[in-house]
């Protein structure tokens, strides 16, 4: 559980340093494409990794798991451009 609080107090975090969130706050599913890890994937789904403002790892169309800690999750291109890493 500390493992998978890290996500949460990372994401959180990020927001500080101006990330947005990249979930639907609907169905908690990660948007596509900036809410995937690696949207370039083929075949899309499942995702190895989170996106760390998306929250959760896409597994199919319609089921996300939350990542076990910060080893499953990344920080995607308009995450890194928001925070200015890019």
């Amino acid at each position: 559980m500390a493992k998978q609080n890290n996500v949460v107090i990372t994401h959180e975090f990020l927001h500080t340093l101006g990330a947005t969130d990249k979930y639907d706050p609907a169905t908690n599913q990660p948007l596509f494409p900036d809410g995937y890890a690696n949207p370039e994937l083929d075949p899309l789904l499942p995702q190895q990794y989170a996106e760390i403002m998306a929250g959760r790892t896409a597994i199919s169309k319609s089921e996300a798991v939350t990542p076990a800690s910060l080893d499953d999750a990344l920080i995607g291109n308009k995450t890194a451009q928001e925070i200015n890493w890019l």
